[in-house]
């Protein structure tokens, strides 16, 4: 197949159509027509509202300088379709998604298969394209990001993962998901299986509760990563955190780890508080399969320390300060706030530039942005998504501080931006992925030409 990206993008996609269809049957009967099995596998599964793409990328970095090949499914990409799937360190190559494409795409055209329950869609697909790689590659560990929700995710299909991750539960997707946290954290918890084990970093009542409950009714044995370690800030700045690990609440066996993880000052070269609790869960996730997928100390400290996950509070100019995020959820918003007020004065400007997807809290995520009367605006724009909202379809009254501007691209804006910034402005992009997946690499460009 020539383009298999073209093609890939030639199915139902999420926010168009039929691009959402929640069930496990379509992933499934693609599967069953190939020659896959997961029998070889180990999966380590991760659900959540945030921080999903942070724990995998630090679990990678941690495992593969523990010696084990790693295989990485992730979405969305930020830079190229590539970063989808990953295995030992190589990104996909262009021939191997020309072949898994060309060969799903055959039974994708097999009308007779989808009679009874519909055409598959484009993350459907690109999920079973992801297993079947793996299932060839054989790794010896396979890191699986779900895309929306978890019980009816299409990377719910595989059977026995080693460990269950459930980072943070927050209320994103609420038309598909449900309108509280406790019902999109039954949707995360979705993922757990009978008897399996189950890690999580949330610690709200209302969704840890309920993944309680549904870890309980699988018999699965429920950890929270601080039961294994509490972790102390020593340094921060726009390079990263260093950072300490001390002793969880639990009694042993986590506590017979503490040298492993406390004895060390550490590194991590990625911005925001939360980032350390993401680190915490990440780091719990290897203590818990410490017997099956054994690392030391040096791989934990390297790993860390090699962590990239770009797109999160990503620092592309320190001087003046330009700042891309993908947060898209009110608390990815508290988080971006923080981290604006650990690092910038009342003195800098800051400028946020707003784009975010139709289906978000728009009111709540701007109350969050809005957390100071002076020095800030906030520009209210859109992306090309296809769930994009639309800042001109918007009606009622706006703070001073919030402008409404769309009669151009987001990148032109981005850029028109960067032109006036003055030396003692911050300027952040933030609202969702897809925001960066549109003009990230002609920011980079940009940037580096100045």
């Amino acid at each position: 197949m020539d383009d298999p990206v073209q093609y890939f993008n030639s199915l139902p996609m999420f926010g168009s159509g039929e691009g959402f269809k929640p069930g496990l049957e379509r992933v499934a009967r693609l599967l069953e027509s190939t020659n896959f099995s997961d029998n070889n596998l180990e999966f380590i599964h991760v659900a959540g509202s945030n921080g999903k793409g942070s724990v995998i990328a630090m679990l990678e970095a941690i495992f593969s300088r523990a010696g084990f090949s790693v295989g990485r499914y992730i979405s969305p990409h930020i830079i190229d379709f590539s970063e989808r799937i990953k295995c030992s360190g190589s990104f996909i190559t262009r021939e191997e998604l020309s072949s898994l494409a060309a060969e799903l795409k055959q039974l994708v055209e097999r009308q007779e298969l989808w009679q009874d329950i519909g055409n598959p869609t484009f993350f459907e697909v690109v999920t079973a394209a992801a297993l079947l790689y793996f299932s060839r590659e054989e790794p010896d560990l396979v890191l699986l990001e779900t895309g929306l929700g978890g019980r009816l995710d299409a990377t719910n299909i595989i059977t026995s993962p080693a460990a269950a991750v459930i980072t943070t539960v927050d209320l994103e997707h609420t038309r598909y998901l449900g309108s509280t946290l406790a019902e999109i954290a039954r949707e995360k918890a979705g993922i757990i299986k009978p008897d399996s084990l189950v890690i999580t970093g949330e610690d709200k009542q209302e969704p840890r509760r309920v993944i309680e409950e549904v870890a309980r009714n699988n018999r699965a044995r429920l950890y929270n990563s601080s039961q294994f370690f509490q972790f102390k800030l020593l340094q921060q700045d726009l390079a990263g955190q260093n950072f300490q690990f001390l002793s969880g609440t639990a009694a042993p066996p986590f506590a017979e780890q503490t040298d492993l993880y406390c004895s060390r000052e550490l590194f991590l070269p990625l911005n925001g508080r939360y980032q350390l609790e993401n680190a915490r869960l990440a780091c719990a996730v290897t203590a818990l399969l410490q017997n099956k997928f054994p690392v030391n100390g040096q791989a934990v400290a390297a790993g860390l320390a090699a962590t990239s996950w770009p797109g999160r509070l990503e620092v592309v100019r320190s001087s003046p300060p330009v700042i891309i995020d993908g947060s898209h959820t009110p608390t990815g918003m508290e988080y971006l706030v923080q981290f604006l007020q650990d690092h910038f004065s009342r003195k800098e400007r800051i400028t946020i530039i707003l784009a975010v997807m139709r289906d978000k809290d728009l009111n709540k995520i701007i109350d969050i942005l809005d957390f100071r009367q002076d020095n800030l605006q906030i520009i209210l724009t859109s992306s090309k998504a296809s769930r994009a909202f639309h800042p001109e379809k918007k009606t009622g009254n706006w703070r001073e501080r919030v402008f409404l501007k769309s009669e151009i691209s987001l990148w032109q804006l981005v850029r028109e931006s960067l032109e006036n910034q003055q030396e003692d402005e911050v300027i952040c992009l933030t609202g969702s992925l897809y925001n960066l997946l549109e003009i990230r690499n002609d920011l980079l460009k940009l940037v580096a030409e100045r």
